[in-house]
């Protein structure tokens, strides 16, 4: 079973790409109700054929609510939950201090539970919306 986490959406289809790929499901951990609804309205807009479950967590916390949320699943003894998590890739070494916290704590919970695999997706922050343009071959 894979799941992908849903943190941040952006106007990118680069999420939706991944999520029909690897994840039969998507998890947003939410605090702020309207962002819910947000996050919803651009799931549908973007036409993702993923259902998208939403973790209520009225006091903005993250690593309980997705760990616990994540344990709940309890796969076969012949399974495992793959958990795929997007990152922000920043310019400055020193904007790492103000971004994937969250990725960083939930990662380090996931370590003890045996049946989760956990990927790690890069997002780099203040790239072009348009992610169909891709770089290059660099290697010609």
């Amino acid at each position: 079973m894979n799941v992908l986490e849903v943190e941040w959406l952006s106007k990118q289809r680069w999420l939706a790409k991944i999520a029909a790929v690897f994840a039969e499901h998507a998890v947003t951990i939410a605090s702020d109700p309207q962002q819910v609804l947000a996050l919803q309205r651009t799931w549908a807009e973007m036409e993702i054929d993923v259902p998208l479950v939403v973790v209520d967590s009225p006091y903005r916390e993250f690593t309980r609510p997705a760990l616990e949320y994540i344990r709940s699943l309890k796969p076969g003894p012949d399974h495992t939950v793959t958990v795929i998590i997007p990152e922000f890739v920043v310019e400055h070494w020193w904007e790492n201090i103000l971004h994937n916290q969250n990725a960083l704590r939930l990662k380090a919970a996931l370590l003890s539970v045996r049946w989760v695999v956990v990927i790690s997706i890069p997002f780099h922050v203040g790239e072009a919306d348009d992610d169909d343009e891709f770089p290059g071959n660099t290697l010609d």
